[in-house]
């Protein structure tokens, strides 16, 4: 259907219109017309191109702009200019001689005035029908650049889809080594207690298999699948539960969710609106993002250390975004501190957190996991997530602290559309 037909047909005549209109004035001062046939003339012509001129539509589809064939559309268009601006006159001059015939005291020189204009009227006859064409090839260029948009949209979906899966699927095999570890090394030792961790184990695993694919019930945002952080909490109990068959009281957990009076005075006091957007425990982030972490914790931290040891995971929101802090204690020398510049850092506040150490490579010091959530964050969120390392040093008996704190978007973000202005805490 022609574009013009179906979504612009109002100011496609109101163009036409205002350029009779013009025509009129030229009409009276070159050739002498009285006003009333000068607007007979000039909106008639006006009138009758603005339909012949819908063709230039069709040989725009058929001839389109090719740098191979630049000359392709003069081809096709000027023999289409000379049939539209001829019988566009022809038109008017019939016109013309009806209205003569119908009110000859009104619009008696009307015949003549279209006789005697003829090649003004040619030469605006064939202007309108170029700016129409510009304006027909100005639209497929744009719709040529939004369908390329669409195709490279379309290409970056799929890679991004595939590059997270593949880290997925990096994932998978990552924490079911650390597993059975953990269970293997309570078989010497207490058989009863490995029983019971295997049945744990398949608990788990059973539980990471449904969960590593998204909430089913749930909207994938932009193709890509997300759990509520609840289901991402229990995920992270029942790992926690493996290992603490293996560490006994040196592993302990300290969970801090909002819970839901909680979040709605929090709305109430903020004056937010409860449903503008999900509360804490609903808040929808990427599968198995905190449970890597987690892992991290144990091997980097409890694992290091022979007191108990509390593995920490808050979480808050924090303008437009969810953060998420897991924190656990850490030895001295596993962030490639030594005992001299450990005890200096003491001196400081013990209560500034500090950037990992330079030439401590986080990735390095918290193996793939931390790699892995960095990299799945920046492709779903394009930026809009983030996750830093943080550590603060021990001071006086207590040990010192390592924390990693993500900043998460409500929904994965396009990575078409242009950057939102979202809140980062400082």
């Amino acid at each position: 259907m022609h574009p013009v037909l179906t979504r612009h047909r109002l100011p496609y005549t109101a163009i036409f219109l205002v350029a009779g209109l013009l025509v009129a004035p030229l009409l009276r001062t070159l050739v002498g017309a009285s006003w009333s046939a000068a607007l007979l003339v000039g909106i008639g012509l006006c009138g009758v191109h603005a339909f012949n001129c819908l063709a230039a539509w069709y040989v725009v589809q058929r001839l389109p702009l090719r740098p191979a064939r630049p000359l392709a559309p003069l081809f096709g268009h000027l023999p289409a200019l000379a049939v539209t601006s001829a019988l566009t006159l022809a038109l008017t001059r019939g016109l013309a001689l009806l209205g003569a015939g119908v009110a000859p005291s009104f619009v008696g020189d009307a015949p003549a005035v279209a006789a005697g204009a003829t090649p003004l009227l040619a030469v605006l006859c064939a202007t309108l029908y170029v700016a129409v064409a510009s304006v027909h090839y100005g639209a497929q260029l744009a719709d040529g650049r939004q369908h390329a948009d669409a195709r490279a949209y379309a290409l970056q979906l799929r890679a991004r889809d595939a590059e997270l899966r593949a880290l997925r699927a990096q994932l998978d095999p990552h924490f079911l080594f650390n597993a059975l570890n953990a269970v293997s090394a309570l078989v010497p030792r207490e058989p009863s207690a490995a029983q019971d961790l295997c049945a744990e184990l398949a608990h788990f695993l059973r539980l990471s298999l449904h969960h590593g694919a998204g909430d089913a019930d749930a909207e994938p945002a932009d193709g890509i699948a997300t759990v509520a952080l609840q289901a991402e909490i229990d995920l992270v109990r029942a790992y926690l539960a493996i290992q603490r068959a293996r560490f006994g009281d040196r592993l302990r957990v300290d969970v801090q969710l909002p819970d839901a009076r909680s979040e709605h005075a929090r709305d109430e006091r903020s004056g937010n609106d409860g449903d503008a957007a999900p509360q804490v425990r609903a808040w929808p982030i990427l599968p198995l993002l905190l449970q890597p972490l987690v892992e991290n914790a144990v091997k980097h931290g409890v694992a290091t250390r022979q007191a108990a040891s509390t593995i920490a995971i808050d979480a808050s929101i924090v303008g437009r975004r969810l953060r998420i802090a897991i924190t656990n204690p850490y030895a001295v020398g596993d962030l490639g501190l030594d005992a001299d510049e450990a005890a200096a850092r003491a001196d400081d506040e013990a209560a500034t957190w500090h950037a990992a150490p330079a030439r401590t490579d986080p990735a390095a010091l918290t193996g793939v996991g931390w790699t892995n959530v960095r990299q799945r964050l920046a492709l779903a969120y394009d930026g809009a997530a983030d996750a830093r390392a943080q550590h603060r040093p021990p001071a006086a008996a207590q040990p010192g602290i390592f924390r990693v704190v993500l900043h998460v978007p409500a929904r994965p973000r396009n990575v078409a559309s242009s950057p939102l202005d979202e809140a980062r805490p400082s």
